[in-house]
């Protein structure tokens, strides 16, 4: 924090996963209000702090958009553990009839590493009647990722699945940003 009056400045260390900071994106008012307070230092000088919270606020899911419409073109999960990606296919299965599911398993190395796989990237294709999902899991980058050329349904699916986390569920398949 720098306090231009005095010329001077201080840090207000924080945790990415406990204040859900993925990007610096998020760093904007409402983000600023739920996890930070100002208060009065021993000399009555105003500061800003870390807000100490009873309970986290749910994890949420995120959007992309397309940077020239601002349409919708993806919602994501993250920081996930691999746990999730049953847990929201099953969600998915439950919203919408699938006609056809195919997955497909592609090993990830990292450099340097051996023969053995550190992970596995994950794609599932969902048939529908009038459209197809795309879910994918990236345990590198901790995230599940849900596309379609049927826009409205992935915003549809996309806010379904957040007012359930919203009322707490799935919590537990999340992880911690690394």
């Amino acid at each position: 924090m720098i306090d231009f009056k005095k010329n001077t400045a201080y840090d207000v260390p924080f945790d990415r996963t406990d204040t859900r900071f993925f990007s610096i994106w998020d760093a904007d008012q409402k983000w600023l209000n739920t996890y930070f307070e100002w208060t009065k230092d021993k000399a009555g000088e105003e500061q800003i702090r870390l807000r100490k919270l009873e309970q986290l606020p749910y994890w949420q899911g995120r959007w992309a958009n397309d940077e020239q419409t601002g349409e919708i073109t993806q919602y994501q999960l993250k920081p996930i553990q691999d746990s999730m990606l049953p847990v929201f296919l099953d969600f998915i299965k439950k919203q919408v009839e699938v006609m056809d599911e195919k997955t497909e398993k592609t090993p990830h190395y990292e450099l340097g590493s051996s023969d053995v796989p550190s992970c596995y990237l994950v794609s599932t294709k969902l048939q529908l009647k009038d459209a197809e999902l795309y879910v994918y899991l990236n345990p590198v980058e901790q995230s599940i990722s849900l596309n379609s050329d049927n826009k409205a349904l992935v915003k549809q699916l996309g806010q379904r699945f957040d007012a359930e986390m919203q009322k707490g569920k799935f919590q537990e398949h999340f992880g911690r940003y690394e």
